[in-house]
């Protein structure tokens, strides 16, 4: 009995680990570490779309993306093109189309232009392996690619805060068995809150 208990725990070990990415080996300071790990969670949910293991292993994919995108942003920040007619809005859409493909697009403050994390990104390359409730949430949440920063904070009318308020506060009633539900629960509180701030919003 014992053994066969030792031999299921072993089978339980090695069947888990195959679905476990380490995203420890990627180095942050590279700029192709958030391609490279995207490619390595398609290879391994490939043939497991949907289900449970990729979920789970995209809430990680997720946290490491963020480190990357922070850590390339206080690497890179030397964009020196100028306005082409004065609209940096356009320099910094071409800067983007450079960098979507490594999982990054550019924003711009005043004429400082800066690395962020791009929705697209995300929605493309990982919606297809999610299950049909991430795919709403995270091709809603492109729209956010598309904001503009002035003065370190974002144009946006109160109009839009009141869409996006709705939006997750109906998401958070119609799937109540979120795996992620503490995420949507938090966003919902910070557009409560800025809301009620507003025009004093995203400083």
């Amino acid at each position: 009995m014992k053994k066969l208990f030792s031999t299921f725990l072993i089978f339980f070990l090695l069947s888990n680990s195959a679905f476990a990415l380490d995203y420890s080996k990627y180095n942050l300071s590279d700029i192709n570490a958030i391609r490279e790990a995207t490619k390595a969670y398609q290879n391994v949910f490939k043939d497991k779309k949907g289900t449970k293991e990729a979920e789970t292993e995209f809430l990680k994919f997720r946290d490491f993306y963020y480190e990357a995108v922070y850590k390339q942003s206080q690497l890179i920040n030397n964009f020196s093109y100028k306005a082409k007619n004065g609209s940096y809005q356009e320099q910094a859409q071409e800067y983007s189309k450079k960098y979507y493909k490594k999982g990054f697009i550019v924003h711009f403050d005043e004429g400082d232009f800066f690395l962020v994390q791009c929705e697209r990104y995300i929605y493309e390359n990982f919606a297809p392996y999610l299950n049909e409730e991430w795919q709403e949430l995270l091709i809603f949440e492109t729209r956010f690619d598309k904001r503009i920063i002035s003065d370190g904070r974002y144009i946006i009318p109160k109009s839009e805060l009141v869409e996006i308020l709705k939006f997750y506060q109906s998401f958070y009633k119609k799937y109540p068995d979120f795996i992620d539900l503490d995420y949507v629960k938090n966003i919902i509180k910070f557009y409560q809150k800025q809301i009620k701030q507003y025009p004093n919003v995203f400083s």
